[in-house]
């Protein structure tokens, strides 16, 4: 069987930096802050790039969305999301490479 990003494996082996995840509160083990805190953030940027992050936090925004029901659509967006954007001058690196 093919393990699937969501996968709580998965999760592990990409949290494998100090900053990883408490599920299923969704907090970070080292900071407390709200997960991906900014070091997981960066972390995960150099593990996966924008693209993969991208990809990646997708899939734990709709696995946090049936733990943390209690979050708005917006809220788990910001949180998993947003932030994935990347500036202005990666995404034109990265559209030049895709060309």
């Amino acid at each position: 069987m093919w393990a699937v990003i969501g996968d709580l494996d998965v999760i592990e082996r990409l949290s494998r930096h100090a900053h990883q995840v408490q599920l299923p509160a969704w907090a970070c083990f080292s900071c407390g802050l709200a997960w991906p805190c900014e070091t997981a953030r960066m972390d995960l940027l150099l593990d996966l790039g924008w693209i993969g992050v991208a990809v990646y936090c997708s899939v734990l925004m709709e696995r946090a969305a049936g733990d943390r029901s209690s979050m708005t659509p917006v809220e788990l967006w910001q949180r998993f999301l947003e932030w994935t954007d990347p500036p202005e001058e990666v995404r034109n690196v990265l559209m030049q490479r895709s060309a």
